[in-house]
C-alpha cells in the first residue's frame, strides 16, 4: 500500500502542478493564509471599498475551494492563483495602512513554508526558468527579511508575498504542460 501510494505521489508530481490534488490543497490553503493577512491589515482603519473588495476575494476562494472538493482540481488551482494575485493587489493598494510586525512575521513565515514545499517538490537541483525563479523568490525573501530588521514591516509583506508568487511559478515551470 505505501508503495502504491508513492507510485501515485510519483505520477501526480511529473503532470501538471494544478493537476496534483496535494500541491493545489497546499495552494488553496496558503491563499486562505494570504486572506487572513490582508485582512489583519484591513483591520488598521480601511475603507468600505476595501473590505468589500475582501470579501469578493474570500467567496471567490470558498468557490475555488468548492470547485476543489467537487473534483475540479485544476480549475481550483487557477481561481485560487486569481484570488492570490487580487490580494497581492489590494495589498499594495492599502499602502496608507499600517502593517504590524506580527503580519509581517506572518507573511515571512508563510514564504519560508512555500519555500520548503518548493525545495521538496522541485528537489536539489530546478534547472531552467525553475532554478531562475528559485533564485528570484530566495532574493525576494532575503529583501523581507532586510525590510522586516528595520522595521519596515509594508515592504517586508509585500516582498514576502512576491517570493511565494515566484515559487509558484518555478513548480508550474518545472513540471511538463499538460
Amino acid at each position: 500500500l505505501a508503495s502504491r501510494d508513492y507510485a501515485d505521489r510519483a505520477v501526480r508530481m511529473v503532470g501538471p502542478p494544478r493537476e496534483d490534488p496535494e500541491y493545489v490543497e497546499s495552494v488553496l490553503r496558503g491563499t486562505d493564509d494570504a486572506l487572513d493577512l490582508a485582512k489583519d491589515v484591513l483591520k488598521n482603519g480601511a475603507g468600505s471599498s476595501a473590505w468589500r473588495r475582501h470579501e469578493s476575494l474570500k467567496d471567490s476562494q470558498k468557490e475555488a475551494w468548492k470547485v476543489f472538493k467537487d473534483g475540479g482540481i485544476g480549475d481550483a488551482y487557477k481561481k485560487s492563483l486569481t484570488v492570490r494575485r487580487g490580494v497581492l493587489d489590494l495589498l499594495c493598494d492599502l499602502k496608507d495602512l499600517p502593517v504590524s510586525r506580527e503580519t509581517a512575521e506572518k507573511a515571512i513565515n508563510g514564504a519560508k513554508v512555500a519555500l520548503e514545499r518548493a525545495g521538496k517538490d522541485l528537489g536539489p537541483k530546478p534547472s531552467g526558468e525553475a532554478a531562475r525563479l528559485v533564485r528570484l523568490a530566495n532574493a525576494y525573501m532575503d529583501k523581507a527579511r532586510d525590510s522586516y530588521n528595520h522595521k519596515s514591516y509594508r515592504t517586508a509583506l509585500l516582498q514576502a508575498k512576491v517570493a511565494e508568487q515566484h515559487l509558484e511559478k518555478a513548480i508550474d515551470a518545472a513540471r511538463p504542460r499538460g
